[in-house]
């Protein structure tokens, strides 16, 4: 009997110590995965608001998982210029008009080389959007778009298309 007591308490803590052995390597996936996780968040660009935003920033605009560097104009005299005289922009890139209260913000394509698309957005969520604005030939094209905002972005002619975006797409805008 006391050797079959033997076996069983030999075979128990080996079950103890197999058991042990695997719940190692669990622990300290864990525990990397808990310390990972602050670190990739001290990672993570930061939300800035339009109240922080000033003239010939670098941000980066993300509508769903679509990112654009855009440039900002603040300045009444950096909105006047916008992207104008300019031969072209860069795929991926684009101009931030930001606006210090939300409004009804008329754009045109006075001098403009190359065609552009334009979204207006209140807040974080996009409220209108023109496709294909045309250069400049002569006589200026105004565009009003059909609900106010506080920020409007231009990007080359046919991004809205082929990244699928629509009224209604959340935006965020981060310091890039």
């Amino acid at each position: 009997m006391i050797g079959n007591n033997h076996r069983e308490a030999v075979r128990a803590l080996v079950i103890v110590v197999f058991l042990f052995a695997l719940m190692i390597p669990v622990f300290f996936y864990a525990a990397r995965k808990n310390i990972a996780l602050p670190m990739q968040r001290l990672q993570e660009k930061k939300s800035i608001s339009v109240a922080d935003l000033r003239d010939d920033m670098r941000v980066q605009v993300e509508i769903g998982n679509i990112r654009v560097r855009a440039e900002t104009a603040i300045s009444k005299e950096k909105k006047e210029q916008g992207l104008s005289d300019r031969e072209s922009l860069a795929d991926g890139e684009g101009m931030l008009f930001a606006f210090d209260r939300k409004g009804i913000y008329m754009f045109w394509n006075k001098d403009m080389r190359f065609p552009l698309d334009l979204i207006w957005i209140d807040g974080d969520i996009i409220v209108d959007i023109y496709e294909n604005l045309p250069m400049f030939s002569g006589a200026p094209v105004t565009l009003t778009p059909q609900a106010p905002g506080d920020v409007v972005l231009e990007v080359n002619a046919g991004f809205v298309k082929a990244h699928g975006i629509r009224k209604g797409d959340t935006v965020r805008i981060s310091q890039h």
